[in-house]
């Protein structure tokens, strides 16, 4: 499952780490969690209260090289994903507030010599308009790198999940 604190994304503190941990209680289920993730302290509770794996974004991106030194450490390698937002191939921040004027696929490329866990990547024009994710830049994004790219925003039903699971 993957869970985004909305409220943290926005404000940099997470806000919702309560649910994540009653979710993980109550379920079986896997959960990934991100939303303002922007500390090693915060993603550090995060797994602390269930996460299997956490979501960067906006630190990130705003701070690459912190990014490099979190996941060179062994209790994040592996643990940690990066977030990509963007409109239009450029990737927001700060809840989708903020354009970086950084494009998602130069980030993909970044991204690959490191350990990230996997990359979320949303199309912000189509998240919660139920048109699909947009399969084609999720799928150049996918080719880019040998990281694990995750569709998200815009599903509308099975078809899409179906199609989302599909080899390239």
């Amino acid at each position: 499952m993957h869970l985004v604190d909305l409220d943290g994304a926005k404000t940099g503190q997470p806000a919702n780490l309560h649910v994540l941990a009653e979710i993980r209680e109550r379920t079986p289920l896997k959960v990934q969690f991100g939303g303002g993730m922007r500390d090693e302290s915060q993603i550090r509770r995060a797994l602390e209260q269930g996460a299997s794996r956490v979501i960067v974004g906006t630190r990130a991106i705003e701070d690459w090289p912190w990014f490099e030194q979190l996941l060179a450490r062994s209790e994040f390698a592996g643990r940690v994903g990066l977030g990509l937002d963007a409109r239009n191939g450029v990737v927001a921040t700060k809840g989708w507030v903020e354009a970086s004027h950084l494009q998602a696929v130069d980030l993909a490329r970044r991204a690959d010599s490191l350990p990230v866990a996997a990359i979320v990547y949303t199309d912000i024009s189509r998240d919660g308009m139920l048109a699909g994710p947009n399969f084609e830049s999720t799928e150049r994004l996918a080719r880019l790198t040998k990281i694990p790219v995750i569709a998200s925003g815009g599903v509308s039903g099975i078809e899409d999940i179906k199609r989302s699971l599909a080899p390239l």
